[in-house]
């Protein structure tokens, strides 16, 4: 059962990334905010928690929706507030991760984070909802750091380490702007 919805979920991901791909992402427009994000990858536990729960990798996709520009730090610096879940089983155990979190990404050389050609890094928090076999639902307060490259001002890969009591590891995915 959770193959076929993993698999699922996979399908749709790939369809919004590929469609992703045609179209230019939107400008910043006041009020309504800068291009928004969909990752697919893997999250790699470093944790035994969710490593021995969820398997050494696990399914990892993120949405991810960029705030209007406010303030003074201008096109060099996006403000993101990221929806995410990374799963996984093994041995009839289960982890399952669901960050909400607010991270603030800067463009490297002087350029906007989602610059075509460019790299960025940005740092974030949030909550992260964990659900494991033997904690139930747990509530946690978490960061994380993060880098990223853009191949295109569509396409882009991104890694980040997120420091989550029960749920610590990196996240590794490619994903498009729409």
């Amino acid at each position: 059962m959770k193959i076929g919805w993993l698999a699922g979920l996979c399908a749709v991901g790939a369809l919004a990334v590929g469609g992703a791909a045609k179209a230019a992402p939107g400008p910043v427009i006041p009020l309504v905010g800068s291009p928004s994000g969909l990752s697919l990858g893997v999250f790699v536990p470093s944790g035994s928690d969710a490593k021995d729960k969820g398997g050494s990798t696990q399914f990892a996709a993120n949405f991810q929706y960029g705030l209007p520009i406010i303030g003074s730090l201008g096109p060099l610096s996006h403000t993101v507030i990221g929806l995410g879940v990374e799963t996984g089983s093994k041995g009839g155990a289960h982890s399952t991760v669901i960050p909400l979190t607010v991270s603030q990404l800067f463009g490297a050389n002087n350029a906007s984070p989602t610059a075509a050609g460019n790299a960025y890094y940005g740092v974030g928090a949030g909550l992260y909802f964990v659900n494991q076999s033997n904690i139930s639902v747990a509530t946690r307060i978490g960061a994380q750091a993060q880098a990223g490259y853009n191949f295109t001002s569509v396409l882009f890969a991104d890694a980040k380490y997120q420091f989550v009591d029960h749920a610590n590891g990196f996240v590794v995915s490619v994903g498009g702007r729409f």
